[in-house]
């Protein structure tokens, strides 16, 4: 069994079809994500600890053994906030895999 996040439809979609039946798939996004069988749809920001709290519980309470990011922030032009907030994007994500009860 595998336990993997993704943000956006289109990795949803690529880790179900190549994915054990039995690994648990959960996809994030602000936006509505249309549904994918056997994939659990939340609509949330990863950075917000409720979010986060709702990957980790459709994750069955345990660590991802693999998360996709493909998020980015939207652009202001500045490039050291665009950079910045990039930057905790990732780091959200990467705390998904460390955040289990």
């Amino acid at each position: 069994e595998r336990n993997c996040v993704s943000e956006g439809a289109g990795w949803s979609q690529v880790l179900r079809e190549r994915s054990s039946e039995d690994a648990r798939i959960v996809a994030v996004d602000l936006e509505p994500i249309e549904p994918i069988d056997g994939v659990a749809i939340l609509r949330g920001d990863i950075t917000t600890r409720a979010t986060s709290d709702d990957i980790v519980a459709a994750l069955g309470n345990e660590l991802a053994d693999l998360v996709v990011c493909d998020g980015a922030p939207e652009v202001t032009g500045l490039h050291d906030l665009d950079e910045y907030v990039h930057a905790q994007l990732l780091r959200a994500a990467i705390e998904i895999c460390r955040t289990a009860r």
